[in-house]
């Protein structure tokens, strides 16, 4: 991929179409989640971790442009963290497959699917690899 292919989405105006998903997997999502604990919270006081709630909504923000989907990216990475976990314990496990490529093939073959259905091209990352053209 070269600049040219990809440059035109990310200027200003299809950033600003992005805007929405940036906004509510982003802030919003952190709101929601903080208020939710607050809501459960009997004494109306709970305790934020700022870095992993802030890496979690970065990460479902970036999922949410990239794959097109709802976010499962942060679930994906801590299953990932554990199977690598249990394969450095138990060596055994080297042999059962686990792999990102179902995630991004799945991505793709879903979108192409909306599109061929007739459905509404979304303005995300996913969309913008998909258009993107050889010069």
């Amino acid at each position: 991929m070269r600049k040219r292919q990809l440059g035109p989405y990310f200027n200003a105006a299809y950033v600003t179409r992005m805007e929405p998903k940036i906004l509510q997997f982003g802030i919003l999502g952190l709101k929601s989640k903080w208020d939710s604990e607050l809501a459960q919270n009997s004494s109306g006081s709970i305790e934020i971790d700022y870095s992993h709630d802030f890496m979690l909504a970065t990460l479902d923000t970036i999922s949410a442009l990239a794959f097109g989907t709802e976010p499962r990216v942060a679930h994906w990475v801590d299953a990932t963290v554990k199977v690598h976990g249990m394969r450095a314990m138990m060596p055994l496990f080297k042999f059962f497959p686990f792999s990102t490529g179902n995630l991004v093939l799945g991505s793709i073959a879903a979108r192409r699917r909306l599109l061929a259905e007739g459905g509404k091209k979304p303005a995300d990352l996913l969309q913008a690899f998909l258009d993107a053209q050889d010069p």
